[in-house]
């Protein structure tokens, strides 16, 4: 090895203690409800547009409240 090359060295990773009660919880905008499910929505992508050239799927991921069974958007307002 010569004088130009570094010798990368892998870091340890910290441990970060989180305490979940100081946290801000998520509420539905809807109901105010504080849990949700994770549900997807397929989106079929046609073969032209897709890299390999054949058809495939998109999958897209959501949150929806388990009290009124509506999509939030919470990812939005983050």
């Amino acid at each position: 090895m010569n004088s130009n090359q570094a010798i990368l060295q892998k870091q340890p990773q910290q441990q970060v203690k989180i305490n979940l009660e100081e946290l801000e919880r998520i509420k539905c905008e809807f109901c105010e409800g504080e849990h949700f499910d994770l549900v997807w929505a397929i989106h079929k992508v046609p073969a032209m547009l897709s890299r390999t050239g054949k058809v495939s799927l998109f999958p897209v991921a959501f949150f929806r409240c388990v009290d009124c069974a509506k999509v939030t958007k919470i990812i939005h307002n983050t």
